[in-house]
């Protein structure tokens, strides 16, 4: 049987991963992600560097095309997202997060991605990562054609669970996960949402990574967890809403979570 394929996306830029988008099979991803999970205790912002890098070498990588993967795959980590802006210009992302858990708490911000120059058809950004006391370091995005939004929001994710679970499951299990989730389980499903006073065509990939996870009874409260990650064209930088939801669970605990584009 042909291994399972998925593209590096937000993965570490270690000595194992220089090329991104490479085919590999789970089982070496497995070990991949045992070699290194001693390392996920890092400072966060040396993580976060690695994590980012990655999706500028992951979409500068040559030889392997998108067409090697799911559609939703090809949506978030190979199109362009960026064709529709002209630097310089700045898209601003409302972020929400309703929450009841114990060790978790509710707030809104705002995450800036400066869009100031362009090579070719690729972009150069910086990140405005929150503000105030909760603002957070991010790297510079080089010469990169998908929404560094993306990046942030999956990026957080990850680490967020691990923190709130505090129980020994590694942010690379959530990040395989993922990676399977959008290869072979992913829907993609027609919408149309408002953005700028009218009504536009989008898309949703909708997808519960965790539902057929054989580890999920280490972290039952996130068994049911939902993305809907909302595209569309129409909308600059391509990226209308980031959206994850943790049903209400018997404990009464429930999460919500959201970037969403600010009207210009």
């Amino acid at each position: 049987m042909e291994p399972r394929k998925f593209p590096e996306f937000f993965d570490s830029v270690t000595a194992w991963f220089r090329s991104a988008y490479t085919r590999r099979s789970i089982a070496t991803s497995t070990r991949n992600n045992m070699k290194l999970a001693k390392y996920s205790r890092l400072a966060g912002a040396a993580l976060a560097l690695s994590l980012y890098s990655a999706v500028t070498i992951a979409q500068s990588s040559s030889g392997v095309s998108g067409g090697d993967f799911s559609r939703a795959n090809q949506m978030l980590f190979f199109d362009n997202h960026l064709k529709n802006l002209e630097p310089p210009t700045t898209l601003t992302y409302i972020f929400d997060k309703q929450s009841n858990f114990e060790n978790d708490e509710s707030f809104n911000d705002t995450v800036k991605v400066h869009f100031e120059s362009s090579e070719g058809d690729r972009k150069n950004a910086t990140i405005e990562y929150f503000t105030g006391d909760r603002k957070r370091f991010a790297p510079d995005f080089n010469a990169v054609i998908g929404n560094p939004i993306l990046t942030v929001a999956l990026q957080r994710d990850i680490y967020q669970m691990e923190r709130m679970l505090n129980n020994g499951t590694s942010w690379r299990h959530f990040q395989k996960r993922l990676k399977i989730a959008f290869e072979e389980s992913a829907e993609v499903v027609e919408t149309d949402v408002k953005y700028n006073g009218r009504q536009v065509a989008a898309l949703d990939i909708v997808v519960q990574p965790f539902l057929t996870d054989p580890m999920s009874k280490r972290f039952p409260a996130f068994k049911n967890k939902l993305y809907v990650f909302t595209l569309s064209e129409e909308v600059p930088g391509s990226v209308f809403r980031i959206f994850a939801q943790v049903d209400k669970n018997a404990d009464g605990h429930s999460i919500t979570e959201s970037f969403t584009i600010s009207e210009p």
